[in-house]
């Protein structure tokens, strides 16, 4: 892919914001995991939620935001398996790929 259809892709972005978002992303990704980010949110919602009332009415737009996010990293996970391809093969990261113990597999074989 060229990067101008990237750019187009991304709404019109530069080289330089392209770069940064995929940085961005990469660090967030690197530290995580897709499936240790998607969990780890959900899970701190549910206790959010099941805490005082004021303190889940104070953070109501936080939790929309971070379940935003869940499904994101839900719906990257998802494209892995319905493109064939382990997250290190699709978005080049190895963080799922070591806690999978799929090391540097890149493609999803079935038996």
């Amino acid at each position: 892919m060229e990067f101008t259809e990237i750019g187009e892709k991304l709404g019109g972005l530069t080289a330089d914001q392209a770069f940064e978002l995929a940085k961005f992303g990469k660090d967030i990704l690197s530290h995580t995991g897709i499936i240790s980010l998607s969990s780890g949110l959900q899970n701190l919602i549910k206790d959010i939620i099941n805490a005082e009332d004021w303190i889940f009415d104070e953070n109501r737009s936080t939790i929309e935001n971070l379940l935003h996010i869940s499904v994101i990293a839900d719906n990257l996970n998802e494209k892995c398996w319905g493109e064939r391809k382990t997250p290190f093969g699709l978005i080049g990261l190895r963080t799922d790929n070591d806690y999978l113990g799929l090391k540097e597999t890149t493609d999803i074989q079935t038996l």
